[in-house]
C-alpha cells in the first residue's frame, strides 16, 4: 500500500500533491523505470493503432491534470511521441481535444466483429471501407469493428510458461559447460528429446552415438551437463513447416558450433 511521503502520493496513473492551501494538485503519475518507449510510429501495424495510441495519451493528461500542471503534461506528451516518430501534424491531429456533441437519443446498433490479416494502412483502410458500407446497406442496425492482426516474428524470443515433460513444437539450443552449443528442433516432447542426447540416457557408446552431435561431444570431451541447465526452449510454432523455418533461422543468426554437419532443412538466403 503506498503512503503519503512529503505531501505526495500516486494512486494508478494519477500523481497528486498536497498544496499549502489544503487542496491537491494532479499530473501524470511515471514509474521510476518508465522510459518513454510506446508503439513506435514506423511500425508495421495498423495506423488505427497509432491514433488510438495518440488519443489515449492526451485524453487521460487532460482528465487527470488540473490547470497548473496540464500544459507541462502536454508538452511531454508531445515530447514523447516525437521521440516514438510521430509527426507533429499527426499528433496535433489526434491529439487535441474535442468537445464531445451530446448523444442523440437512437437504438442501439450491434457490433459485429471480424479479423483480417494487416497488410499495409491503404489496403486494409480500403478493406474496412468496403465492408463498412456494404454491411451498412444492408444491416442499418450493425456496427463493424475490424481488428488488424500482424505475423509475429518467426525470431520473437518467446518466454516458455511451460515445463519441458509437456513442450512439444519447439526450437531448442543446447549448451555445453564448455560453451559449444547445438539447435535443433522437435515436434515430441521436448524433454524426451533433449533425454536423448545425453549419453547416459540411453547407455550410448562411441560407436552408436553417431546420430546426435551433442552425444559425440560429450562423450569425446567427457563433460557432464545438467538437462535442465543445458537444454533452453528458444521458440515454440503452430506447425512443422514454420517449426522447420524457425529453426532454419535460429542456426543462421546463432551459428552453433556444433551444427557444422547438419544442413539445414530449409536453404535461407537472408540479406542479412
Amino acid at each position: 500500500m503506498e503512503h503519503e511521503k512529503e505531501n505526495k502520493f500516486h494512486f494508478l496513473d494519477i500523481a497528486m500533491k498536497r498544496r499549502k492551501d489544503g487542496t491537491v494538485q494532479r499530473s501524470v503519475y511515471k514509474k521510476d523505470t518508465w522510459n518513454g518507449s510506446y508503439l513506435n510510429f514506423n511500425s508495421f501495424c495498423s495506423i488505427s493503432y497509432k491514433k488510438a495510441l495518440v488519443k489515449t495519451l492526451f485524453h487521460r493528461t487532460e482528465r487527470i491534470c488540473t490547470s497548473d500542471t496540464l500544459e507541462e503534461e502536454v508538452m511531454n506528451g508531445k515530447k514523447c511521441s516525437k521521440n516514438n516518430g510521430y509527426p507533429l501534424k499527426f499528433i496535433e491531429k489526434y491529439g487535441k481535444c474535442e468537445d464531445k456533441k451530446p448523444k442523440e437519443s437512437t437504438a442501439n446498433r450491434k457490433p459485429i466483429f471480424t479479423q483480417l490479416q494487416f497488410k499495409s494502412d491503404d489496403v486494409t483502410g480500403s478493406i474496412n471501407m468496403r465492408l463498412k458500407t456494404a454491411l451498412t446497406r444492408t444491416y442499418p442496425a450493425a456496427k463493424l469493428l475490424v481488428l488488424s492482426k500482424t505475423t509475429c516474428s518467426l525470431m520473437q524470443s518467446k518466454v516458455d510458461r511451460y515445463p519441458f515433460h509437456v513442450t512439444t513444437n519447439c526450437v531448442y539450443k543446447f549448451t555445453c559447460t564448455c560453451q559449444s552449443s547445438y539447435i535443433g528442433r522437435t515436434e515430441r516432447r521436448a524433454y524426451f528429446r533433449f533425454k536423448e542426447h545425453i549419453p547416459k540416457s540411453l547407455g550410448l557408446d562411441g560407436l552408436n552415438a553417431f546420430n546426435s552431435a551433442i552425444a559425440r561431444h560429450l562423450l569425446d570431451t567427457g563433460h557432464e551437463v545438467d538437462i535442465l541447465k543445458s537444454f533452453k526452449v528458444i521458440n515454440k510454432q503452430s506447425n512443422s513447416n514454420l517449426l522447420k523455418f524457425a529453426e532454419a533461422l535460429a542456426i543462421k543468426r546463432l551459428k552453433p558450433d556444433l551444427c557444422i554437419q547438419k544442413e539445414t532443412v530449409i536453404s535461407l538466403s537472408l540479406l542479412w
